[in-house]
């Protein structure tokens, strides 16, 4: 009788070790973690590769909407609805 308790504590053991170890082979907390995007060369590449990544980094950001020439433009108090000029330009302080 104790032979056969050992023996199915055994078993049981080896089923919890096991299930344990394959439910540690995944990712066991993703949330946070930002990808990162591999890198889109060789890391000991020339220098004209670099420039050339570089380069096609700022093609691909000024294609998007995220820089400054197309943000929203800031509210005024009071909007200037005429611009004055004046034709001569001795009046102006052109420095």
């Amino acid at each position: 009788m104790r032979c056969k308790q050992q023996q199915t504590f055994c078993i049981l053991a080896v089923f919890v070790i096991v299930g344990l170890h394959i439910l540690g082979q995944g990712e066991a907390h993703t949330k946070g973690r930002k990808v990162t995007p591999s890198p889109s060369g060789p890391v000991n590449g020339s220098d004209a590769e670099f420039i050339e990544r570089q380069f096609i980094k700022w093609v691909d950001w000024v294609g998007t909407l995220k820089h400054s020439v197309f943000r929203v433009a800031q509210n005024k108090l009071l909007p200037s609805l005429y611009i004055t000029v004046d034709k001569t330009p001795g009046v102006g302080d052109f420095n």
